[in-house]
């Protein structure tokens, strides 16, 4: 009723903008915004009126309440990347909505009868962020399902280290870009513009993945790049002649999957979502494999056929 009360009367945390500060200091982005509607991103220290303003015309006309919680995990945010960084490692872009959301899923994923987050005392709430943002350093202990950590992390947008850097290296040897939903990472102006190391090429990275509005599924894609990466790296003559599709090669890998487990029919992706990281890794090698076997998405450097030359372990 208070978060209720407080957003109706458009109220703002006095001392929020110094703490989104202190999140851009620390090399991260920062957007607030519901789920499913644009969000507005922070890139420079914004004024306490551009943040009210943003607040009021992007948040509350869609979700009265996530008005007020967001401003709260925003601040939590701000003095929790101050004293415990390492805590938001993987994290380019802090997307308050989605962080929102992963605190619901791991109310429901730790209590069977939760009680909504915005019932939820300040302090509650403070702590919950915490853990969400910890889930690698609980998630086996409180035996968290393959499905469960790919939602919590993908709502997070967390990566790999070294993830970007890796995606570079693919886009450098896919003359035709890589694809996903529908959005296309091109080879160029990209690397013609950028260098492998910067900032920007992290946040175009981010912008192609946040079109993915399946957690999950951008956890899974995640995981395809990083195959694909080791791919490349250990096949070095080895370039991507046609465009990289990564959903025709998840759509394979789960086509492999249903066949193998005779599951043959069907359509309900979130079983291979559920698999192992272990199981998922093998699949999407094989698609990633096939492909080049098929002789239809790589084209050596070299002479040397495909076969004779494609090493994946």
């Amino acid at each position: 009723a208070v978060r209720y009360c407080s957003s109706l009367l458009h109220h703002t945390v006095d001392s929020i903008s110094p703490f989104i500060t202190t999140v851009l200091v620390n090399g991260k982005e920062l957007t607030v915004g519901v789920i499913g509607r644009e969000e507005t991103v922070f890139d420079k220290p914004p004024t306490p009126a551009e943040i009210r303003s943003v607040i009021y015309s992007r948040i509350q006309p869609y979700d009265v309440i996530q008005a007020v919680l967001q401003q709260e995990v925003v601040l939590y945010c701000g003095r929790l990347i101050g004293t415990n960084p390492d805590k938001f490692k993987g994290i380019l872009k802090i997307r308050v909505g989605w962080v929102l959301e992963a605190m619901k899923l791991c109310l429901k994923m730790l209590n069977k009868n939760p009680k909504p987050l915005e019932n939820h005392s300040p302090y509650e709430v403070r702590q919950l962020l915490f853990k969400v943002l910890s889930v690698r350093e609980w998630a086996q202990h409180e035996h968290l399902s393959p499905l469960q950590r790919r939602q919590l992390e993908g709502c997070l947008c967390r990566v790999p280290a070294q993830f970007y850097l890796q995606v570079w290296d693919i886009l450098a040897r896919t003359p035709q870009g890589i694809r996903t939903q529908g959005h296309t990472l091109p080879h160029q102006p990209t690397l013609t513009n950028m260098t492998r190391s910067e900032l920007n090429f992290g946040l175009l990275v981010e912008d192609i993945l946040n079109h993915i509005q399946q957690p999950e599924y951008r956890q899974i894609i995640v995981e395809l790049l990083c195959i694909v990466s080791t791919i490349l790296h250990r096949n070095p003559e080895l370039t991507f002649r046609n465009q990289l599709d990564l959903d025709e090669l998840v759509s394979e890998a789960f086509k492999m999957f249903c066949k193998d487990n005779q599951m043959e029919g069907c359509r309900d992706v979130m079983v291979f979502f559920s698999a192992a990281n272990s199981v998922t890794t093998g699949y999407l090698a094989r698609a990633v494999v096939n492909n080049v076997l098929k002789g239809g998405q790589l084209a050596p450097t070299g002479g040397v056929e495909e076969e004779d030359q494609c090493r994946v372990s």
